[in-house]
C-alpha cells in the first residue's frame, strides 16, 4: 500500500527545496521518490530549478565574493547558495578547484541545550512536552541528520518558549509562512543526537502520526500531563457543539479511549473521518459529566498548558458549575 504523508512531511519538503537541495536530496530526507517531492511541489506551485541553477558558473570578481563573504562574514554554503541564486554544488566546486579549506564544523554557530533532559521523563513538563510533541512534533532525522521541530500558530508561541526554557535552549524561534494562506506560523528546531535517539525511543519517530502507540511505561501520576501535552495538540473543546475530542494514529486512540472509560466511565465514541487515513481516529465525549471529569482532570492545577485551551476550559467551567462541583463532590484526584 503506498505510504501517506502527512502535512509536516509536505511542509518539510517545500522547505528543504527553498532551501536549495534539490529533488532527489529532498526524497532521501524525507524518505520518498523524486517523483512525488515533484508532485508536491507542482501542486503546490513551487517552480522547478533550470539545470543552470546547479552547474551555474561564477566570473572571477564574483568568486572573490563569495570567498570573502564565507570567510569573513561567516556565511554558511547554504546561505552563500541563496545569496547568489544556486544550488550549494557550484559553490563547493569553486572551493575545490580553488584548493580552499571549509571551517571546522565547531566553528559555526551552536545552541546551547540539556542533552539529557529527555533522558528520564519523570516530571509533569516532560511528560506534558512528550505528549504535545507525540500531537505536532515532526522527527525529520535522516542519515546523520538529528532534528526534530514543533510549529504552532503565532498566538500559541508561548508554549515553544516554555519548550525552549525546559531543554535549556537558547535556539531562535523562527516564522513560517504557509504560502497557501499566508498565515505565519512559529517554529522551533531541536537539533541534538542524544535528544531526538531518547524521543525516537519515546515515539516521536519519521512519519509517525499514522503508527504512534500509547507510552504505557510512563507513570501513573504522569498520565494526565502527557493526555493533556496531546489534547492541546491534537484535541478540541468544541463548547458551542456540546463535545471535546482527541485525533491520532488508531492505536493511541484505541489506548486514550480506554484510559477515559476505565478511569472516569466515560462514554466516548470512535469516529473515522471521511477523507482521512483509515489508521486516523477521533475520539468524541459529549456528556456533560464526563466532560467536566475529563476536563478538570486534565488541567485543574495543572503547571503548562496551552492557554486557549486552558482559557476554554475556565469558559466551560464557568458555564458547567455543576458539573464541575460534582467532580469534587466525588473526590476527583488529580
Amino acid at each position: 500500500m503506498r505510504r501517506k504523508y502527512s502535512e509536516n512531511d509536505i511542509k518539510m519538503m517545500i522547505e528543504l527545496y527553498k532551501e536549495g537541495l534539490s529533488q532527489q536530496q529532498v526524497a532521501d530526507k524525507i524518505g520518498c521518490s523524486k517523483g512525488y517531492v515533484e508532485k508536491v511541489l507542482r501542486i503546490n506551485n513551487i517552480e522547478g530549478r533550470c539545470k543552470a541553477y546547479y552547474s551555474k558558473q561564477f566570473d572571477d570578481m564574483t568568486e572573490n565574493e563569495i570567498i570573502k563573504d564565507y570567510y569573513e562574514n561567516n556565511m554558511s554554503i547554504r546561505n552563500l547558495a541563496k545569496k547568489y541564486d544556486c544550488s550549494t554544488a557550484p559553490i563547493v566546486s569553486m572551493f575545490k578547484r580553488r584548493k580552499l579549506s571549509f571551517r571546522d564544523p565547531s566553528s559555526y554557530k551552536t545552541y546551547s541545550i540539556n542533552s539529557h533532559y529527555f533522558d528520564e521523563i519523570d516530571t509533569e513538563k516532560k511528560a506534558y512536552m512528550l505528549g504535545f510533541l507525540y500531537a505536532d512534533g515532526a522527527n525529520c532525522s535522516h542519515k546523520g541528520h538529528y532534528v526534530v521541530s514543533l510549529t504552532l500558530q503565532a498566538r500559541d508561541e508561548h508554549i515553544l518558549k516554555e519548550f525552549l526554557k525546559e531543554i535549556g535552549s537558547d535556539s531562535p524561534i523562527t516564522d513560517f509562512i504557509k504560502k497557501e494562506t499566508g498565515v505565519v506560523y512559529k517554529r522551533i528546531q531541536i537539533c541534538n543526537k542524544r535528544i531526538i535517539e531518547m524521543l525516537e525511543k519515546y515515539g516521536v519517530v519519521p512519519r509517525k502520526s499514522l503508527i504512534t502507540t500509547y507510552p504505557y511505561w510512563l507513570r501513573d501520576d504522569l498520565t494526565r500531563h502527557f493526555l493533556r501535552g496531546l489534547f492541546d495538540g491534537d484535541g478540541s473543546i468544541q463548547s458551542q457543539f456540546g463535545y471535546i475530542n482527541f485525533s491520532g494514529s488508531n492505536s493511541l486512540m484505541t489506548s486514550v479511549k480506554e484510559i477515559l472509560e476505565e478511569k472516569f466511565n466515560a462514554h466516548v465514541r470512535e469516529y473515522n473521518q471521511t477523507g482521512k487515513h483509515p489508521c486516523f481516529k477521533q475520539l468524541f465525549c459529549s456528556k456533560k459529566q464526563d466532560m467536566a471529569n475529563i476536563l478538570y482532570w486534565l488541567y485543574e492545577d495543572s503547571n503548562i498548558y496551552l492557554n486557549r485551551k486552558y482559557e476554554q476550559y475556565i469558559t466551560f467551567k464557568t458555564q458547567n458549575d455543576k458539573y464541575i462541583i460534582s467532580c469534587y463532590d466525588n473526590g476527583l484526584a488529580i
